[in-house]
């Protein structure tokens, strides 16, 4: 193909990733997908998407599917009449052979770092960020591209063992909790070190997505839209159906509002892993009648003395003292965050993290790493501020400076 077409055909083929990516794709419920065969996945996903279909052999993939000529099988693990395709799952946090162990495994570690304060009319459940990732044995990145890489090798060398077929492929499968909003998904699959292996991989053609949306995409197209396509090596960590980050539940049986707002930029929670910042929710109780405002102060499940409340320009003042020691929060909740304390005491030898915060810690530890939570409630509504969890922010982030007077601060931004 000379150069004028070949250029016509990659600005078709952007187009095509253009609509992929940019579609509103249809709700998902996880239900008990992780239970079912590969080839009835497959069918149960909503939203299948094919690259450049009119211009490979995607088409007569397309078609065996729909007209129902393909079957369960082994080996590969879906057969039709002129492809086959074998399954893999990857996942961010562990390798596991047994399929759906990585699903169970992270609603167990969702479980076990949940943390509840109790109120009067409701109670809020939390997630304790910094234990849940510990759990996932995430500590500076993820394990998502040693996994896809290890996968894809591993596939690679069964593969001589397959029953061959016309066109032969591999789903590569990860989490249903996980996108990649920056460049999409083919921008995370563009890193060198998973384009090679899918290269270097026999498979000439891929199923890359979820449960909630695949994109079936030929190893030629991957090879010509290389080029075109910037890489990232992030993605979105997201909490669906089952959990969320946090949530109220409601001791009055009345009719109840949740809204939540989150950050158009999301947080990093470690060098490839980012999640959204859900900084205000707001439960309303539409029969109950509205009065002065009463205010509470919690640094994670520590409730704090709230001395002084104050609001300038989207930011608020918190004064706050706790068994003697007291401190300063300055903040919009979003993304500024300055926190000073002083008056605190530490014992020889004593060591305090600058990262973690967890439900056994110490008053003092929750108090200077602890996620700041702010409750206001109006009697008809109560509405909760969120800080980002200081946990989370990258060393660079972070420092600790003495000043010297008539009091020590230790200011943390």
């Amino acid at each position: 193909m000379g150069r004028v077409g070949s250029k016509i055909r990659m600005r078709i083929i952007r187009k095509q990733l253009q609509k992929y990516l940019r579609s509103k794709k249809e709700p998902f419920k996880i239900g008990d997908y992780y239970k079912k065969c590969e080839f009835d996945k497959l069918k149960s996903i909503k939203n299948i998407y094919y690259a450049n279909i009119e211009k490979t052999f995607l088409k007569d993939i397309s078609i065996e599917f729909k007209k129902g000529f393909a079957v369960d099988s082994e080996m590969p693990d879906i057969q039709g009449i002129s492809f086959g395709l074998e399954q893999t799952e990857v996942s961010p946090f562990f390798r596991h052979k047994r399929k759906g162990d990585t699903y169970r495994i992270y609603n167990r570690v969702m479980r076990e770092s949940q943390r509840v304060i109790e109120f009067d009319t409701f109670s809020f459940n939390y997630i304790e960020l910094p234990m849940f990732f510990k759990k996932l044995r995430v500590q500076q990145r993820s394990n998502l591209i040693e996994n896809i890489v290890g996968a894809v090798q591993e596939k690679s060398e069964k593969f001589k063992k397959y029953k061959h077929f016309k066109h032969n492929g591999l789903w590569i499968e990860y989490p249903y909790n996980i996108s990649f909003p920056k460049e999409g998904l083919l921008g995370y699959f563009m890193q060198d070190e998973i384009y090679n292996a899918l290269i270097d991989s026999p498979f000439d053609f891929f199923v890359l997505g979820n449960a909630e949306s695949v994109l079936f995409i030929t190893k030629e197209t991957l090879i010509e839209a290389k080029p075109e396509v910037k890489t990232c090596d992030t993605f979105l960590l997201t909490d669906r159906d089952d959990f969320t980050q946090a949530y109220f539940k409601s001791k009055k049986a009345q009719q109840v509002i949740m809204l939540g707002s989150a950050l158009p930029d999301s947080i990093p929670v470690s060098k490839d892993i980012l999640m959204a910042h859900i900084y205000k929710m707001e439960l309303q109780f539409p029969k109950e009648k509205e009065r002065q405002v009463q205010a509470s102060l919690y640094s994670d499940d520590l409730k704090l003395a709230l001395d002084e409340l104050t609001v300038a320009d989207g930011i608020y003042k918190l004064t706050f003292t706790q068994d003697g020691l007291y401190g300063v929060v300055q903040t919009d909740f979003k993304k500024q965050f300055e926190f000073s304390f002083g008056n605190i005491p530490f014992e020889a030898g004593e060591q305090i993290s600058l990262h973690a915060s967890q439900y056994d810690d110490s008053d003092k530890q929750k108090l200077l790493t602890g996620t700041k939570r702010l409750i206001l409630d109006y009697g008809n509504r109560i509405v909760v501020l969120t800080t980002p969890c200081i946990s989370l922010f990258h060393n660079a982030n972070v420092s600790i400076l003495q000043q010297k007077g008539t009091e020590d601060a230790f200011p943390v931004a």
